[in-house]
């Protein structure tokens, strides 16, 4: 329901685009735009989409261009698939879960039905969605083999080999899709991902980054979010895992990137001895995540450092109602007991 509900927005707003003035971007000339043809206009309004996905990044445009094409030609199977295509590309860059990728099932089924070439794809992304990682390759190889929406196969297979645990393999696939789409930067984003936090490359993680948010700014959480992991790491430059972090929150502030963003940046916080700071990110963390233990004893220890021992013996006193087997929070609280104890 969470995502039909933000679908629905998404397409109110494509639809907006299109009637202020989708027409006014560039078309991408194909084999198909023949002006004489029954759907020239709907194949115009599909090449409108094109460029605006894989060219601009712009993808609520590309949405209002594929809806455009839908309209004029409510059979056109590869406008239902690009808007498909957009509408995923969108929810990624904002880390939108819902626990479907298609926007409705029934719009898969028709794509399928008006175009027996995709079923192998659609196959492959219901897989996906079930967490059926290896049937979802094996589709996805299909896919490729046939050459049917390609840079999509092998960025969703390069998505499902990272969470089978094999890097190489979808950096192979981030990789041959970037040489297919070198201006597609959700990409890049995920290649980044990749190299960073699964293979520890930072400085290939970092060249991906900037290009990235060189196609993308202001836009992708992610690779804000790596960029700051990896200066962080390097501990030379304290501003920019700052500035990062907090514009990956921005993008995306009720998400898990904004949760690792907070952590990041209240460990920068603390390593620049702004107690105050470090303690209210953690704070929003657990406003995010609910009263987890982890981020309980970590605010404690924070407010232990900055000598605020009532609100850390609570925090510890917290943290043991939910687990009365943690060493962390016993060891805290013992220590604030001990400091409140007659000498």
């Amino acid at each position: 329901m969470k995502r039909f509900f933000i679908v629905v927005c998404l397409l109110a707003a494509a639809n907006y685009l299109s009637a202020e003035g989708g027409q006014q971007s560039g078309e991408v000339t194909t084999i198909l735009a023949a002006a004489n043809t029954p759907d020239a206009e709907a194949v115009a309004a599909y090449n409108r989409g094109e460029e605006a996905y894989y060219r601009k990044n712009a993808f609520l445009e590309a949405m209002a261009a594929y809806e455009e094409a839908i309209h004029l030609n409510p059979n056109y199977a590869d406008a239902y698939m690009g808007r498909e295509n957009a509408i995923s590309a969108y929810m990624e860059a904002y880390n939108i879960y819902t626990g479907k990728s298609s926007h409705t099932e029934m719009d898969y089924d028709k794509v399928a039905q008006l175009d027996p070439k995709y079923a192998g794809f659609i196959r492959a992304v219901m897989a996906q969605d079930e967490e059926n990682y290896i049937k979802a390759i094996e589709e996805y190889t299909l896919a490729i083999r046939n050459k049917i929406n390609l840079v999509e196969a092998y960025n969703r297979r390069g998505n499902c080999y990272r969470a089978l645990g094999n890097p190489d393999n979808a950096i192979a696939d981030y990789t041959e899709a970037i040489r297919l789409s070198p201006e597609l930067g959700v990409l890049y984003s995920n290649r980044a991902w990749t190299y960073c936090w699964e293979l520890h490359e930072y400085d290939k993680a970092l060249a991906d980054c900037n290009t990235a948010i060189r196609l993308i700014p202001n836009l992708f959480s992610a690779p804000y979010l790596t960029r700051a992991y990896i200066y962080y790491l390097k501990r030379d430059n304290n501003t920019r895992v700052i500035t990062d972090t907090t514009q990956s929150i921005s993008l995306s502030p009720h998400s898990l990137y904004a949760r690792d963003a907070y952590a990041i940046r209240s460990l920068t916080h603390e390593k620049n001895g702004d107690l105050e700071k470090a303690i209210s990110d953690v704070s929003e963390i657990i406003k995010l995540t609910g009263k987890l233990v982890l981020y309980i004893n970590r605010r404690a220890s924070l407010y232990e450092q900055n000598k605020q021992y009532d609100k850390a013996l609570a925090d510890y006193n917290e943290a043991l109602r939910l687990d009365p087997d943690d060493a962390e929070a016993k060891s805290g609280r013992r220590r604030i007991q001990a400091r409140r104890s007659p000498q």
